[in-house]
């Protein structure tokens, strides 16, 4: 890639992502977390990728950049990507998410469609112990 493209990529990912930074040369480190995130979310796009695997991507960042990630799923989705939000966050699950997956021990446990269970089926199948009966043995 050439110098004058890497540059022209660099602005338009600082604008279409809305990355806080005072230039396009300052490093990635000395970046909000939330801003971080969104350089990591630019090569990404830049390398053209269409599933997006977030996992807790809105730990740590404030309630401004929390509303910058959701629209830019948003914007992602609206493009024709996939994300797979991984959360324990149940509330931001709640909102974005058009399919629920409920895993404990690694183990698919469940699958819900969009607002089809309730918070505690949720909760019981997460964190449920597998009831067998063993002959009076755990």
């Amino acid at each position: 890639i050439s110098g004058s493209r890497e540059k022209a990529e660099a602005d338009r990912q600082i604008a279409d992502l809305r990355i806080k930074t005072p230039t396009r040369h300052a490093l990635a480190s000395s970046l909000s977390g939330g801003n971080q995130q969104k350089i990591v979310i630019g090569k990404w796009l830049a390398h053209g990728a269409k599933l997006f695997i977030f996992d807790e991507p809105t730990v740590g960042v404030d309630v401004g950049t929390k509303a910058e990630i959701y629209r830019l799923f948003s914007t992602l989705l609206s493009k024709g990507a996939g994300i797979i939000l991984i959360s324990s966050y149940l509330p931001e699950v709640y909102e974005l998410a058009d399919t629920l997956h409920v895993f404990r021990r690694g183990k698919l446990v469940a699958t819900h469609g969009f607002h089809t269970a309730s918070h505690e089926d949720i909760l019981s199948q997460a964190l449920a112990e597998k009831q067998e009966k063993t002959g009076g043995q755990k």
